[in-house]
């Protein structure tokens, strides 16, 4: 096998990456490459991934499996490295100086209800969420008070782990669903970074104007499906 065919490069968002194969010495030879004698460590400009190949399993590597192996990497990298994974979300927060605004739980936690109930196929009407937050909190009330859960002092990194959970079940969800997660997340940027509006007791409300509607651009989900 000849160690040049084994060097690719790929271009993502504009950027080279060149891939660089290192075998491992305990190999047959140049031309027959066991699994289970080798381990294929890849370099590149954005860290080191290994093993690529099961290193237990029995055969030659063959330039079919090559290319295989070429090719997931090469959506590895792409989606380690492409910009638009939160770019887009975390733009429209920092445009909107909407993470200036001061943290309070049961708005963030009311605001996330707001999103589960729309899943859930129930609208919450603009009016009555201030209602949505006071009924919130009284449920929250009688789970205690039934002794369903329990008080904890929580710090800020208690707060984040929380955060990062919610991000996780997210992504489970989409994946359930049989969504690209990074698809999904480069729709929703595209729609919710062409709204203007105003920030109104700390939540954003979109301009409904028709100038501002003209601008909307609407995700389209359909391109997201694995």
């Amino acid at each position: 096998m000849d160690i040049s065919k084994l060097q690719k490069s790929i271009k993502v968002n504009g950027v080279n990456y060149n891939l660089t194969w290192r075998f491992d010495p305990y190999v047959a030879s140049r031309e027959d490459v066991y699994h289970k004698k080798n381990t294929l460590t890849v370099y590149t400009e954005i860290g080191t991934c290994r093993p690529l190949v099961d290193t237990r399993s029995e055969g030659v590597i063959t330039n079919e499996q090559i290319e295989q192996v070429l090719t997931a990497l090469e959506d590895a990298i792409k989606s380690i490295v492409n910009p638009i994974s939160l770019d887009g979300l975390i733009k429209f927060q920092l445009d909107r100086d909407l993470h200036k605004q001061t943290y309070s739980g049961i708005n963030e936690a009311t605001n996330t209800l707001e999103e589960l109930l729309e899943g859930l196929g129930y609208d919450v009407p603009k009016a009555n969420r201030s209602k949505l937050r006071g009924n919130f909190e009284l449920f929250i009330k009688n789970l205690e008070q039934f002794k369903l859960i329990n008080k904890v002092d929580l710090t800020e990194e208690d707060i984040v782990d929380s955060i990062a959970d919610e991000v996780t079940f997210a992504i489970g969800k989409l994946l359930k669903l049989g969504y690209d997660p990074y698809k999904v997340i480069e729709q929703v940027s595209l729609e919710i970074n062409s709204r203007t509006g105003n920030i109104i007791n700390g939540k954003f409300e979109k301009d409904l104007s028709v100038d501002a509607r003209a601008k909307w651009v609407k995700a389209d989900y359909t391109k997201c499906k694995i």
